[in-house]
């Protein structure tokens, strides 16, 4: 069962009904709609507060990719965004380059299709994006979880992943469309976030580098609460990279976890290896050899020293990927 709900309308007095002209799987409008895996969703201020920051939902029980969904809407011209997609289950998810990841049920999965220049970004401000959601996602994750009575600190495994005490809780895909306007001119945010589906229904090569939310606080949790926290987040971490804030770069640089680590990081055809010295404020990984100092926009971790995420020469793939 699909659902989809655009924002832009007003919402409907009681017992009116309107479709919507957006996507193949098209909601006629209620006051509430009881979704059989989300919940009840509701409209006007109360559905303002569980989707904040979209003006297009659409709420799917299956999808392949959450990002290729995004992609499909992305040259839609009179679309209102940012577009959100929502998936309760994804049997095609991806990571960067050809990575593939195992996703299950009780994960958060989702993508928001923006256009950068609405939201006062420039083309030099995208490489960075994917941190800014980061520091987003912690600030969601440690909201989410402030009432736990165990210690839970969120950190950022540069360029694209959270982890929780060393562990990937999740992953981001950050993906141009391509195409001709107004898909080239827009972007994919992609974003998986292990909430309730513990590390210990994980097939066995993935189970000792993952973690879940529920497995540091012992509960289950609200997906569309932390969804709403991720946004509210979102939003105002996009604002701050927007207006230039010195803030979001001390945050990503306090979040580093590879931050006085001894790394491997592979470009293309090379590998380098040294000491990270943390990221700096536009975006770059500092890395310090024997014989130089390197700032790194792109590359792969692929062995950090006493890491079990990294106990092999290459990396395994991920826990979840929403994207």
């Amino acid at each position: 069962m699909n659902f989809l709900i655009q924002f832009a309308v007003p919402p409907c007095r009681r017992g009116e009904k309107r479709t919507q002209p957006f996507g193949t799987n098209v909601l006629e409008w209620r006051p509430t709609i009881d979704h059989p895996s989300w919940g009840r969703v509701g409209m006007s201020f109360e559905f303002a507060r569980e989707f904040p920051f979209a003006r297009y939902v659409e709420i799917h029980d299956e999808l392949g990719s959450t990002n290729d969904r995004a992609a499909q809407l992305a040259p839609e011209r009179d679309l209102e965004l940012p577009a959100l997609v929502l998936a309760r289950r994804q049997t095609a998810g991806r990571g960067r380059g050809a990575n593939r990841w195992w996703s299950a049920e009780g994960a958060l999965t989702f993508s928001l299709l923006i256009e950068p220049a609405r939201l006062g970004l420039n083309s030099a401000q995208w490489p960075q994006l994917s941190l800014a959601t980061a520091v987003a996602v912690c600030d969601a994750i440690s909201a989410e979880c402030a009432d736990s009575s165990c210690e839970l600190r969120a950190t950022i495994k540069w360029p694209n992943d959270v982890l929780l005490d060393g562990r990937k809780a999740c992953g981001i895909l950050i993906e141009s469309p391509g195409g001709e306007a107004p898909a080239k001119d827009r972007l994919i945010i992609g974003i998986g976030v292990n909430v309730n589906n513990s590390w210990r229904e994980a097939p066995a090569d993935l189970a000792t580098h993952t973690i879940a939310l529920c497995d540091t606080t012992h509960r289950e949790h609200d997906r569309l609460a932390v969804l709403s926290r991720l946004l509210l987040a979102l939003e105002l971490r996009i604002g701050q990279l927007a207006s230039d804030s010195d803030e979001l770069p001390r945050e990503w640089q306090r979040a580093c976890w590879l931050h006085n680590k001894q790394v491997c990081i592979q470009q293309e055809h090379r590998e380098i290896n040294g000491t990270c010295r943390g990221i700096d404020s536009q975006g770059a990984l500092i890395l310090k050899s024997p014989d130089a100092l390197h700032r790194l926009f792109s590359g792969s971790v692929i062995a950090v020293q006493d890491s079990p995420l990294f106990s092999q020469s290459k990396p395994r793939s991920g826990c979840v990927d929403s994207l």
